[in-house]
């Protein structure tokens, strides 16, 4: 999936930079369709790409039923063991009931009804099994919009309930409204923040409608290039993006990703993501043959040969062609180590692209 959010003048290549996940667009209100990036795989990349992560912390639940919606956020510190393991049902269930206190034990019933959709949000799971609390450049963080920005969230929500080409694939009134409100509202934390984020697949099509009307909403630029590199982040190991972290390839790598994909953008200003992927697979390639020339003088013969037949090989596999290479892949794969350590000198960032290729068990394309 594309990752949107606000352009600002932090989105140089080589300006240090954020990414945000916020709790309401990261709800799964439907199933993900298929080919769209799990939490874990937004992590993995918005990890690579960017120098500081933003969770936000505690818990979202919100519940719609046939009059009405209700939600509710849990504060961090009341987000305890025993909720995080209570089971959910995101698609329905049991009738909705909302209850007062009257003095008795059962109280008195205000509202209830079947109910569509049940969802919740949280992250604290996730970066426990991470074990973020030894990382720090994930962070968590809190937020809370004054005022006028619930109103203007307010008003962009009826604004886009009144616009014919927002359309959901299904869902009642009170449902669309409800996801209509949490993106306005994430969006504006979003340009207050002035970062990149993470939104789930479901948005896709009414940010499509919402960026026609609002130049300030653009692609974060990197994952589509990043998609194209890696294609199998699903193996990533999580340990080897650790170990990669901050060193001087793997932001060489995450400099010349981001080029790439703006190059490919400003040839194909209207293009169609695949349009736009094979346009930054044709240019990965040229920049990998560029860099082979200029760390061959450093390399040794051998060491040279290797790398050369390794990266024709997935050269292959960027550009979907058939391409004949002496040295098996397993071969290549033997000596890919000692080629890693010796380019490691040059802070090159082919050294980053071929341990995570490596990584994610995709050296032959």
């Amino acid at each position: 999936m594309e990752q949107k959010k606000v352009v600002s003048e932090n989105d140089h290549v080589g300006v240090p930079s954020t990414f945000l996940f916020p709790l309401r667009t990261n709800v799964e209100y439907f199933a993900s369709p298929e080919g769209y990036l799990t939490l874990l795989e937004r992590i993995k990349q918005a990890s690579i790409l960017y120098d500081t992560l933003i969770f936000e912390g505690g818990m979202y639940v919100a519940t719609v039923w046939e009059m009405g919606s209700f939600d509710q956020w849990i504060p961090p510190q009341d987000v305890t063991e025993e909720i995080l393991k209570v089971e959910f049902e995101p698609t329905g269930g049991e009738d909705f009931v909302s209850m007062t206190p009257t003095g008795s034990d059962q109280g008195q019933v205000v509202l209830s009804g079947p109910v569509e959709r049940r969802f919740r949000s949280e992250f604290h799971s996730v970066l426990r099994d991470l074990e973020a609390e030894r990382l720090p450049w994930l962070k968590m963080a809190t937020f809370n919009l004054p005022p006028e920005g619930k109103r203007l969230a307010d008003r962009l929500r009826e604004e886009d309930e009144r616009n014919p080409s927002i359309v959901l694939r299904e869902g009642s009134h009170f449902l669309k409204a409800k996801i209509l409100a949490n993106l306005n509202s994430d969006l504006i934390l979003i340009a207050s923040l002035r970062t990149a984020a993470s939104i789930d697949p479901l948005y896709a099509p009414i940010l499509q409608q919402k960026t026609v009307s609002d130049q300030s909403l653009a692609p974060a630029v990197g994952f589509l290039a990043l998609q194209v590199a890696i294609p199998n982040f699903a193996s990533l190991p999580w340990e080897t993006i650790v170990e990669l972290r901050e060193k001087p390839a793997l932001v060489e790598f995450r400099k010349k990703m981001t080029s790439i994909e703006m190059m490919a953008r400003s040839a194909l200003p209207e293009g169609e993501v695949g349009e736009l992927k094979y346009q930054v697979s044709q240019t990965i390639s040229e920049e990998l043959l560029q860099e082979i020339a200029h760390l061959q003088p450093k390399l040794s013969k051998v060491a040279g040969d290797v790398m050369l037949d390794l990266v024709l090989d997935l050269m292959a596999g960027l550009l979907s062609v058939s391409v004949q290479v002496p040295l098996p892949v397993g071969a290549a794969v033997t000596g890919l180590q000692g080629i890693v350590e010796m380019v490691k000198a040059d802070r090159s960032w082919i050294t980053a692209f071929l341990r995570l290729r490596g990584s994610s068990g995709d050296l032959s394309g």
